[in-house]
């Protein structure tokens, strides 16, 4: 399937306790088995990234992973990637649109 053919997903992972920064490299330890272990199903996945999340006194609060998938798969293949990963999810978005600095910078060229 095309890239342009999958649909872009934002999955917010709150935690159910803030972790320090030392921990985040075993979230993400288990974040990327997850992705494997999905692979390894046979799905056609893309991770893009995860954002680490902190609150005002930098304990990390949550993560927000961003992949690519196509959305007939979507729901089983978030619950499975969860259960693998050991990092449960608390919302899952389907991008609809970015709004970022060259949407703003081609806004202002026309004024």
């Amino acid at each position: 399937m095309s890239r342009s053919a999958l649909t872009t997903y934002l999955v917010l992972r709150e935690l159910d306790e803030p972790i320090d920064r030392a921990a985040v490299d075993s979230v993400r330890d288990r974040i990327e088995d997850g992705v494997r272990e999905v692979l390894r199903s046979g799905v056609e996945l893309e991770w893009d990234r995860t954002d680490v999340l902190a609150n005002h006194d930098g304990e990390i609060v949550a993560l927000l992973d961003e992949f690519r998938l196509d959305g007939a798969d979507a729901e089983r293949v978030f619950d499975d990637h969860a259960d693998a990963a050991e990092v449960p999810m608390t919302s899952v978005w389907a991008l609809d649109d970015r709004i970022d600095g060259e949407h703003v910078e081609r806004r202002k060229s026309r004024r």
